[in-house]
């Protein structure tokens, strides 16, 4: 559905309003349905300039019928009514749509360029339509200024935990987070998760563990307490603080595999909620993730599942965090890339890559040192972090100089 609170989508939904209510704008304005931020948009108003072609009119009772079997759209329609006569100027609502049309088009190709230069963006971006062709309400904006205005936008993640604050993570971008079986994956993603989920909308994906379980390492990062400090009565206030903060000072959403298993269900999940929003995703594990399809083997489903991620981050308003498993080795020696093999082409198609590495390999101590290893990032500067693992809290911190 449309967000009311989004300034854009209600310019649009006035716009559409005044097309149905005065047909003749079509003779006036040729404007296609990609101009429009969300689907649903678009497909109503090709169904009503296609009823302009074919009957020189716009019968709303006629909208209402072609999408008599869709209740979304019925009430997407009835809410563009409730827009019909608002007071406005035509003009400045299609120069405002067409110059957003535009820098999401100039962003598009900016994260898929990697590596050209301003002048051959400029060129590449001639055949971006322009659907405004009347100028008297003032020019629309060339290339060069929607080109500065998409670069200077907030165009990377902001972090507060220490160690990530020097990772430029774009929008629109795969990252993989890698580690051997039982090495802190989950509780990385989770410390992550509860930093990110401050600012930005996140949906995290366990296809491993109930939610409830997710819930209770989240409470214990939160509150700093172990599993067991948890159940004591002393800390129940604790508990209760920590649980009030996840719940009403987050913007998280968690799934597990009763509710999405599959690549499909996870696809169509993040198509609707990065609809209206920005989202960041996080999978805990690729390895784990199903499909619909049959592979006759691992590699090929997983090499699959992957190539599904690549569409969700270049054509859905996303980060993608993807957890992957590194190959299992019997020495605790230093990851790299070539240990991301069991989980297919995730390497060769992720934008960054993070490894962690457990330089301490004791199993008996609470407090483990670890190393961040990016061996891959998209601005080519690779970094080592040594960071502490705080096992008992599930808290990852910058291991002090």
């Amino acid at each position: 559905m449309p967000n009311v609170n989004n300034p854009l989508q209600n310019i649009e939904s006035r716009l559409i309003s005044s097309f149905m209510f005065n047909s003749e704008l079509f003779d006036i304005y040729y404007l296609d349905k990609d101009i429009f931020s969300i689907e649903e948009y678009g497909i109503i108003f090709e169904e009503m300039k296609n009823q302009y072609i074919k009957y020189h009119e716009v019968d709303y009772q006629k909208i209402l019928q072609s999408f008599m079997n869709d209740n979304k759209m019925l009430d997407i329609v009835c809410s563009i009514n409730d827009n019909a006569f608002s007071d406005h100027n035509i003009e400045n609502d299609i120069k405002f749509i067409n110059n957003e049309f535009r820098k999401r088009k100039m962003k598009e190709l900016i994260y898929d360029s990697k590596g050209n230069d301003f002048e051959e963006i400029i060129s590449m971006i001639e055949d971006i339509p322009n659907y405004y062709h009347n100028t008297r309400t003032g020019e629309i904006l060339t290339e060069e200024e929607i080109f500065n205005l998409v670069t200077n936008e907030k165009s990377h993640l902001i972090f507060d935990l220490s160690f990530m604050k020097d990772f430029e993570i774009s929008f629109n971008t795969l990252n993989t987070i890698g580690a051997r079986t039982g090495k802190g994956k989950t509780a990385f993603s989770l410390n992550l998760l509860l930093d990110l989920g401050k600012k930005y909308r996140c949906l995290y994906f366990n296809l491993e563990n109930p939610k409830d379980v997710i819930y209770q390492r989240l409470i214990q990062i939160d509150s700093r307490l172990t599993k067991n400090q948890i159940k004591e009565q002393k800390n129940e206030n604790k508990v209760s603080d920590s649980i009030y903060r996840i719940r009403n000072g987050l913007k998280i959403k968690l799934y597990d595999s009763r509710e999405a298993s599959n690549i499909e269900t996870i696809k169509r999940i993040i198509s609707e909620e990065t609809r209206n929003d920005f989202c960041i995703v996080f999978l805990d594990n690729i390895n784990n993730i199903d499909t619909l399809r049959r592979f006759t083997n691992l590699r090929e489903k997983i090499n699959h599942i992957t190539k599904q991620l690549l569409n969700i981050k270049a054509s859905m308003n996303c980060v993608i965090f993807a957890l992957a498993q590194l190959r299992r080795s019997d020495t605790n020696s230093r990851p790299t890339e070539k240990d991301l093999k069991e989980s297919g082409s995730i390497e060769e198609d992720s934008d960054n890559v993070f490894l962690l590495h457990d330089i301490s390999d004791d199993k008996t101590s609470i407090n483990a040192t670890y190393e961040l290893i990016t061996p891959k990032s998209r601005n080519d500067i690779n970094r080592q972090k040594e960071l502490i693992f705080r096992k008992g809290y599930q808290i990852f911190e910058e291991r002090p100089e």
